[in-house]
């Protein structure tokens, strides 16, 4: 897995200057699995997924999400594919500051895009949330 900090501190990966942003907003975990989760780092405005089906933006702590997914960073609206774009040239594939040592979760049996996920504390990988 790949991880990537947006926010407005100049040493971000993904540096957005819209003032409702944190300086350490939130995070972008890309999987080798070519599975993308969204991660907001307790923002002052919050994170949100704009949720096509109910016309409305969902605020996020986790998320997995899609290429094409619209994203709100405090009232900065943008998309997923458009943050990816951000990125250094080729730090999709090799990761700005190395990778993380977590295992990347099996795509073909994990679920779609907008499925809540979280990290798990003992090994770092994302997982399916649990059920309450």
């Amino acid at each position: 897995m790949k991880s990537y900090l947006i926010g407005r501190k100049k040493d971000s990966d993904i540096v957005l200057t819209d003032p409702s942003v944190s300086r350490q907003h939130a995070e972008l975990v890309m999987s080798s699995g070519a599975q993308i989760v969204l991660v907001d780092c307790e923002s002052k405005f919050g994170t949100f997924l704009y949720v096509k089906s109910k016309k409305e933006w969902e605020r996020i702590t986790t998320m997995r999400v899609n290429m094409d997914d619209r994203v709100k960073l405090g009232r900065h609206e943008t998309s997923v594919k458009e943050l990816v774009a951000k990125l250094p040239r080729g730090a999709a594939a090799h990761g700005p500051r190395g990778s993380d040592p977590a295992p990347a979760s099996n795509s073909a049996s994990s679920p779609d895009a907008g499925s809540p996920v979280e990290r798990n504390p003992e090994t770092g990988e994302i997982i399916t949330r649990r059920r309450r």
